[in-house]
């Protein structure tokens, strides 16, 4: 009831500072392998998060299958995740 009354607390209605901004630079093909990854100069506090940055496997398990976390090598789907954008702006 209290969304119906507009009393209700709503994700846009929260206000941060210093927060992270992230989006997800997906495969535009179905099947295909990344040669390589790159990028323009980024603004400062700006960065592009590859699957080499990330330590360790790169994998997560979900229901015993394993899954990469970006596209390092294979892709396997269309928007599959490939990169990640990270900085201070949504946009």
């Amino acid at each position: 009831m209290k969304r119906v009354k507009h009393q209700a607390n709503f994700i846009q209605d929260f206000k941060t500072q210093d927060i992270v901004h992230v989006r997800c630079l997906r495969s535009k093909i179905a099947k295909g392998a990344v040669k390589s990854i790159q990028a323009p100069a980024l603004p400062r506090d700006y960065h592009l998060i590859r699957p080499s940055d990330i330590p360790g496997r790169g994998y997560m398990s979900v229901f015993e299958t394993q899954i990469p976390i970006l596209a390092s090598n294979d892709i396997s789907y269309p928007g599959e995740v490939i990169a990640l954008l990270c900085g201070p702006d949504p946009a």
